[in-house]
């Protein structure tokens, strides 16, 4: 898990700005959005598919400052309560998403991406439909993660 989490450092990486992937190989990623206010909640999941990958994104970015837009944000990697991919699938696969945009949604990669090839993401969940604004709240945070 990546805790303090920029999302103006997503941006930076998609247009090819990031510098690398120094994850070296995951295979799911997701970053939990405040639907409300379409910002990122300020954390995100990767699963890395070998331990020499977690170590590697440990040393990259654990306690190290987002260099973007001067934030004074420093990243945390710690562990998710959820491990592995299939795990990760389970755990989604009845998840509603409330939002306009794909983007917002957890992804798999296969195969994962490690650096060399960038593999096209594969939606986990279908987005659901958005509630109009004269529903009734059921009490529950939108964006909220079920994971942290």
């Amino acid at each position: 898990m990546l805790d303090n989490h920029c999302i103006e450092y997503n941006k930076k990486i998609d247009a090819g700005e990031g510098g690398g992937e120094p994850f070296s190989s995951y295979d799911f990623l997701y970053l939990p959005i405040d639907f409300n206010n379409k910002c990122n909640v300020g954390y995100g999941f990767v699963n890395l598919t070998t331990p020499e990958a977690a170590v590697r994104l440990y040393k990259a970015f654990h306690k190290q400052p987002w260099e973007v837009y001067n934030s004074r944000k420093i990243c945390q990697v710690t562990y998710a309560r959820v491990q592995g991919l299939e795990a990760l699938k389970d755990h989604f696969k009845n998840s509603k998403f409330p939002c306009d945009s794909d983007e917002y949604l957890p992804v798999v990669f296969s195969p994962p991406r490690d650096g060399r090839q960038l593999t096209e993401p594969e939606l986990l969940v279908p987005r659901s439909p958005i509630p109009s604004p004269s529903s009734p709240r059921k009490g529950q945070a939108a964006g909220v993660d079920p994971l942290a």
